[in-house]
């Protein structure tokens, strides 16, 4: 379990108990107690000494408390999944330099902090005991197809990811390669306006090698980055397809918690007994069906 996981664990397991005991609390006082005496005129003392053991019964025998407890035990682990598994957004439109270096921080925002975090719960997800999540789920089923889903939807959405970033990563080419030409260029213009001291000549020249320059290096420096994310992405998808493959074809035998076991005389009585297939053999079986 990694670590946001078992952070909102202890939150929500936290946040459970306060729940019961503000509920016993109220059904007891408000619903139960004799609190009718405090509002009448008579004086009549209520004897609490002995009425213990009914006033103030085991917190676990109130039908109200367990109806709450075995809803919350039921759902807890769907919905931390959603909260520590909904997916960061990347951006969806790409920008050309002149909106980077006028929206420094947006620009950072957008391709390096998203990517980042996507990349992270991506990881995550794919680091997930799948197992131990098995295990503990009331319903083996439904917890399947739902990782089957979030790993689908993580194949799906990095795809779209990487064509995002290799568009991005064109414009920010085409820029580099213009900054790289007006660098050059100004550098060879303001060395010969200074030959011929023309003072205002040479300010222009260096404000323009300076804003080509600063185009140059903010391209290509998002162009490492972006490179970077593009093969991260590609890896995980690489063993996100693997691990796919592997639960999909194997749905019905996870779900009854069931192991194959391969003998030492290896999988050719397997694949006469139809015990086995090859993943392109078992989708023909399916289609003919």
């Amino acid at each position: 379990m990694n670590k946001n996981t078992l952070y909102y664990f202890l939150k929500i397991t936290g946040l459970t108990f306060f729940i019961l005991i503000i509920i016993n609390l109220w059904y007891y006082f408000v619903w139960n107690a004799d609190f009718n005496n405090l509002f009448n005129n008579t004086t009549k003392k209520v004897d609490i000494t002995n009425q213990n053991d009914k006033n103030f019964v085991s917190v676990w025998s109130n039908k109200i408390v367990a109806s709450v407890w075995v809803a919350i035990s039921t759902n807890i682990w769907t919905w931390l999944k959603q909260v520590t598994e909904t997916p960061a957004k990347a951006y969806q439109d790409v920008m050309d330099i002149s909106y980077i270096l006028a929206n420094k921080q947006v620009a950072r925002d957008k391709i390096i902090s998203q990517n980042m975090l996507l990349l992270n719960e991506y990881l995550n997800i794919l680091k997930t005991d799948f197992k131990t999540m098995l295990n503990q789920s009331n319903d083996r089923e439904k917890t399947l197809d739902s990782y089957i889903s979030q790993l689908e939807f993580r194949y799906t959405n990095s795809v779209w990811y990487i064509q995002t970033l290799k568009n991005q990563r064109s414009i920010l080419v085409t820029s580099a390669n213009q900054s790289n030409t007006k660098v050059e260029s100004n550098k060879t213009k303001m060395w010969n306006d200074f030959k011929i001291f023309d003072s205002q000549a040479v300010i222009t020249d260096v404000d323009n090698y300076l804003e080509a320059k600063d185009e140059y290096t903010y391209s290509k420096t998002y162009i490492v980055f972006i490179d970077k994310f593009i093969t991260y992405y590609s890896l995980l998808n690489s063993y996100n397809k693997k691990l796919l493959d592997t639960l999909i074809n194997n749905r019905d035998l996870i779900i009854k918690n069931s192991q194959l076991v391969i003998p030492d005389s290896w999988t050719d009585l397997l694949k006469k007994l139809d015990l086995i297939y090859t993943e392109a053999d078992y989708k023909k079986e399916a289609q003919s069906e």
